[in-house]
């Protein structure tokens, strides 16, 4: 039986460590300059994605990762992510033709939604974070079904997951279900965590393409 994402072997909430504990140096390096990056001014994120949805969609089904089952490497960054800012739910969304779903999903029983009601849909349009302090507050969402009903979605920041070729293939998210602040510092963060967990993501891909290949040339 898959453990869900928050949850360590025996059922109980798992303690969530510090970045260089759990061997993710990437952020451990990076806390300690976010304040600094932020006053420096409005952060740098980079080119928009490229407008081409088919070019998006052939990327992302050629990581192979839809439809696999929770998995360590990931889950460990939403556990963290929950845990540093201190909100019920984060996750790895990818968003597919018409779906957004989710390789981590800590803090959240479900493993997709219909991507016509996803914020992550428009996510991925930038290069920047979107955030959402109040959805009720917001009319791109204040009567979206996620937030006049449930889970009745209040808050949302998320984070583009970009390829090197400036595909969106998805988003690193935050849900809150009361109104809060985000600060810059907060979305450089957020962004950094969007970017290890692309660079995760194309690891993996390298992995399961040297499985295949060898399973090809193994004799039966």
């Amino acid at each position: 039986m898959t453990q869900p994402p928050c949850s360590s072997s025996n059922g109980l909430p798992a303690a969530t460590p510090s970045a260089t504990s759990l061997g993710i140096s990437p952020l451990a390096d990076i806390l300690s300059g976010l304040d600094e990056q932020a006053r420096a001014g409005d952060p740098d994120y980079g080119p928009p994605p490229q407008s081409n949805e088919a070019a998006r969609l052939a990327a992302l089904h050629g990581y192979r990762i839809l439809d696999t089952d929770f998995e360590e490497t990931f889950d460990r960054l939403t556990r963290w992510a929950r845990d540093h800012f201190q909100v019920p739910v984060a996750l790895v969304s990818l968003v597919d033709t018409n779906r957004q779903w989710f390789k981590s999903a800590c803090g959240l029983g479900i493993r997709e939604t219909p991507r016509d009601v996803a914020f992550c849909n428009y996510t991925i349009l930038h290069s920047h974070p979107m955030v959402v302090e109040d959805a009720l507050e917001d009319p791109r969402f204040r009567r979206n079904p996620l937030v006049t009903g449930e889970p009745h979605l209040r808050f949302y920041a998320g984070a583009p997951l970009m390829t090197e070729e400036r595909l969106a293939l998805g988003t690193f998210c935050l849900i809150d279900y009361t109104p809060r602040r985000f600060s810059t510092a907060d979305r450089l963060l957020l962004h950094k965590l969007a970017q290890v967990t692309m660079a995760e993501m194309h690891n993996r891909k390298a992995i399961v393409r040297e499985t295949v290949a060898e399973s090809e040339t193994t004799p039966a």
